[in-house]
């Protein structure tokens, strides 16, 4: 039905109940209240009245699927599947139930579910940019970007301006690679609506990945209005720094987002402490005891203790926007993060010589966005253990749970992670490694601000921070990255890194024999017998 504003609201309901008053048990009148109740914002009055009129009529398709919508209004999501499945199977061809049971279905995480409904509707009802939109969304939560792609073109056919529809489409291009098409797209839904947050962070994201870092912190600001940041919402509703110099003032620099994250950007608070009078960053506690040792200029405290007195703040990953950092600017000071070489470690390192000491993280954080993207299963990197001249060792910060015990054994890796407490336990096992191998994970991030050789293999696409066709990194000198050129196919890439393996090992034995010559083997003469 259509919107309609408070007195006309009130006006239909005075009707319908005047009409209810008569005959009290009409299905039609109480259906009809039920929906102005809903209108109104009287979400559970308005439940009653539809259920009621089920009760009293339940061949009416309709009340079935005007009961799923009020439902999942409320988050009531099982009742919501079983209303839209009743109206279903009253009228096994009404689009609308099928639309909105792929609603449902999408809110509760069953995308493949969401999406055969909604091509079920449209094959009924024909395509409508809502059904399209929000196929689109689960198409490319499965990753089958070329079905996205169709979804969004054919819903950009109808609505061309629709500037989430815009921004969503642009997201396909980029995980296919097409940034350029991307970049278009985006651009389009900015000039459609100005306002449009994600819009305006995603070509903030796709600026920093061609290395546009002024252009792309800007937009990177705009994170502060997308629903995944709310965790850290309260980091910007505080008098924030602008990056002015003021001697007299206590910064507080709150560290948000993943641990890879703070890594990364933890290189900034010197550059910070040096316009202020003293600086406090807040971060979670597994880096408290890293982070103090690193910096004598600031206090370090973790999220959620009580915080000493400060006069503004500032989101960690908002420093490069207040300080101008550029391209030559976000090497500065690496390396930036250490341990002490008399920090005592839960585990041990072996000191046979001639072997080469490989650390290696090969899955993501659990809660981590796009984690199997950015992992690999331990089976997939078996050729690298294959090297007989290395000892490798998994850098898992909580040890490797999600391999068994047998399957350690049998690549004979050392499971050096279990006895991590936090990261400075990470870093000191890495102080003691000739070379780590990584996914895009925190441990890549550590061994790079430890400036400690780490060899990065990066999905396809890779995040932001890696740019576009390096086998460098700005950010971490001591890095080398293997990119993937198809998602989801590591296969190349392991190969890659094991043949650089090799390399680094042939070099070894080479620089091994110059130091150690062989020793020089005098011919001893033999004495002929005299007869």
């Amino acid at each position: 039905m259509d919107k309609l504003n408070a007195s006309q609201a009130a006006g239909a309901l005075k009707y319908f109940y005047s009409l209810l008053e008569t005959n009290p048990e009409n299905p039609e009148v109480l259906n009809a209240i039920g929906l102005l109740m809903f209108e109104t914002g009287e979400k559970k009055a308005a439940l009653g009245f539809i259920t009621r009129a089920i009760e009293l009529d339940s061949d009416v398709p309709e009340f079935f699927n005007n009961r799923g919508i009020i439902c999942r209004s409320m988050q009531m999501y099982g009742e919501a599947i079983w209303s839209y499945n009743e109206a279903l199977r009253r009228r096994p061809d009404f689009a609308d139930a099928l639309f909105n049971l792929g609603n449902v279905m999408k809110d509760i995480g069953r995308p493949r579910s969401a999406a055969v409904c909604y091509e079920k509707s449209i094959a009924i009802k024909g395509e409508s940019t809502d059904a399209l939109f929000n196929l689109g969304v689960c198409l490319h939560e499965l990753g089958r970007l070329d079905a996205a792609e169709r979804a969004y073109a054919a819903a950009l056919k109808i609505e061309p301006g629709w500037s989430a529809l815009l921004n969503n489409s642009a997201m396909v291009l980029l995980d296919t690679g097409r940034y350029d098409e991307a970049r278009v797209r985006l651009e389009k839904a900015l000039q459609a609506a100005p306002s449009n947050s994600r819009a305006r962070f995603n070509l903030g994201v796709l600026n920093l990945l061609y290395g546009d870092m002024k252009s792309g912190w800007a937009g990177y600001e705009a994170r502060r209005y997308l629903p995944e940041f709310a965790p850290w919402r309260y980091a910007f509703d505080e008098p924030q720094w602008r990056g002015e110099e003021d001697r007299k003032s206590v910064l507080l620099i709150r560290g948000e987002q993943g641990f890879g994250d703070m890594l990364q950007f933890f290189r900034f608070v010197h550059t910070a402490a040096e316009r202020v009078g003293k600086v406090i960053v807040e971060c979670r506690s597994e880096l408290v005891e890293l982070f103090s040792a690193a910096r004598a200029d600031c206090d370090v405290v973790p999220i959620g203790a009580d915080l000493p007195p400060y006069d503004c703040s500032l989101p960690m990953m908002s420093l490069p926007h207040v300080l101008g950092i550029d391209m030559d600017a976000v090497s500065d000071n690496v390396p930036y993060l250490g341990v002490s070489s008399s920090r005592c470690a839960g585990f041990s390192i072996s000191d046979i010589p001639g072997r080469l000491k490989v650390g290696l993280a090969w899955k993501g954080n659990r809660g981590q966005r796009h984690r199997d993207n950015r992992s690999i299963p331990l089976a997939e990197l078996s050729v690298l253990f294959d090297n007989t001249e290395v000892e490798f060792y998994s850098l898992q910060p909580g040890g490797s749970a999600d391999e068994c015990e047998e399957e350690l054994r049998r690549y004979s890796i050392y499971d050096a992670g279990t006895g991590f407490r936090d990261f400075a336990d990470t870093a000191e096992a890495i102080r003691k490694m000739d070379l780590v191998i990584s996914v895009d994970t925190a441990v890549a991030h550590l061994v790079g601000a430890m400036g400690k050789p780490v060899w990065v293999m990066l999905p396809f696409p890779a995040d932001w921070r890696w740019l576009l066709d390096r086998e460098d990194s700005p950010w971490y000198p001591t890095a080398r990255l293997f990119r993937q050129s198809r998602t989801g196919d590591w296969a190349p890439v392991v190969a890659e890194v094991n043949d650089a393996l090799k390399g680094k090992l042939s070099d070894m034995r080479m620089h091994s024999r110059r130091l150690h010559p062989p020793a020089r083997i005098m011919e001893k003469p033999v004495m002929s017998t005299l007869n």
